[in-house]
């Protein structure tokens, strides 16, 4: 994975829901290095619709606001990976630089169903697979 070689050591956590403190879901990123501050979201071709690209910008004003800096790797960068190296190497300087807030957890509140193995959304029943695996298309 080319950001464990950029940043040897970094734990990374793969689509870990992140929660406000009053138990709130706020987002789920494709990563997150929790202990740095840094998300990483892939934009594949669909993230170029309108109603996507609109619901991406909200989640990366969100994460300012939460003191969460977002790296974003676009279908292009997979031909050329330099442009993502420099984003990466740019979003760890800024979240090395900003003052971590305790406005955010990863502590699943209660009433939240974790789907984050393959056993756990298996497990799933019927109703339950169609509300928490829904597909966010626009």
């Amino acid at each position: 994975m080319r950001w464990r070689d950029q940043r040897a050591g970094a734990r990374l956590l793969c689509n870990p829901p992140i929660f406000d403190l009053r138990g709130n879901h706020l987002m789920t990123p494709d990563l997150l290095d929790a202990e740095a501050g840094v998300i990483g979201q892939y934009d594949g071709i669909v993230h170029d619709r309108t109603r996507v690209r609109r619901r991406d910008l909200e989640v990366e004003e969100r994460c300012r606001g939460l003191g969460l800096e977002v790296v974003t790797m676009l279908s292009a960068d997979l031909r050329d990976l330099r442009s993502f190296d420099g984003r990466l190497a740019t979003a760890y300087r800024r979240a090395g630089q900003r003052r971590p807030t305790p406005e955010w957890t990863l502590d699943q509140p209660w009433w939240w169903i974790d789907t984050s193995t393959v056993d756990r959304r298996r497990a799933l029943g019927d109703e339950d697979r169609r509300i928490w695996l829904r597909r966010q298309v626009a």
